[in-house]
């Protein structure tokens, strides 16, 4: 438990503390530090997280799925239909997918049972 007698915000139970000073990337370090800046680069710029994800998809759609820049300088039905039909694909796809993870595969914490309540009353309200 934290002291009383501490004033706020100095309390290491609940506040958030980084060692100081805070460091930087040592992509700008002078003199130029090769391994500790490639080694950052690949462990903070590398992970497959949602905007790398977002980007790789969006890199494959442009260069496998989209029409080439020459054909779509001028509007025409054909383009456009097929950039919506890639659009709402990519938005079934990405719900798919979700749906499968979260409630069909169970991964999500008690998915098959997902309760509503109005009013203070419980209504059970099932998913399987």
């Amino acid at each position: 438990m934290a002291n009383v007698d501490e004033p706020a915000g100095k309390s290491r139970e609940w506040n958030f503390h980084p060692n100081l000073p805070i460091s930087m990337s040592p992509v700008f370090d002078f003199p130029p530090k090769y391994k500790a800046s490639t080694d950052w680069l690949l462990g903070t710029w590398l992970k497959l997280t949602p905007p790398i994800s977002h980007l790789l998809f969006a890199v494959v759609c442009y260069n496998l799925f989209l029409p080439s820049t020459v054909e779509m300088q001028q509007v025409a039905w054909p383009w456009l239909l097929q950039v919506s039909l890639i659009n709402f694909g990519s938005v079934v796809l990405l719900a798919g997918v979700l749906h499968a993870y979260l409630y069909i595969f169970s991964f999500q914490k008690n998915a098959s049972e997902i309760r509503l309540s109005a009013n203070g009353k419980k209504h059970a309200l099932y998913f399987r």
